[in-house]
């Protein structure tokens, strides 16, 4: 007479398949989030960069004769300043 086979061999084999593709989904939508923070300060960074160029810009027309000396500096700097 022979052994009956038994079948749990099987069901932990598939079970760590499963906790593989699990743990696999779960780096995927780690990665996604990532990437959307990334993105989102990124574009915080753009806005508020603008924020900053168009507000000295702004004060720059408001004060333009006592702007020259600093924009002539900033040109010798080689940094722009206009929007």
């Amino acid at each position: 007479m022979s052994a009956p086979r038994k079948t749990s061999p099987a069901a932990i084999v598939h079970q760590s398949a499963a906790q593989f593709y699990d743990r696999f989904v779960e780096g995927i939508k780690q990665r996604i989030r990532t990437a959307q923070i990334k993105a989102a300060l990124a574009a915080q960074a753009r806005d508020l960069e603008q924020t900053i160029i168009g507000s000295a810009w702004n004060f720059r027309m408001r004060h333009r004769r006592s702007f020259t000396r600093f924009s002539r500096a900033l040109r010798s700097a080689g940094i722009r300043s206009e929007p």
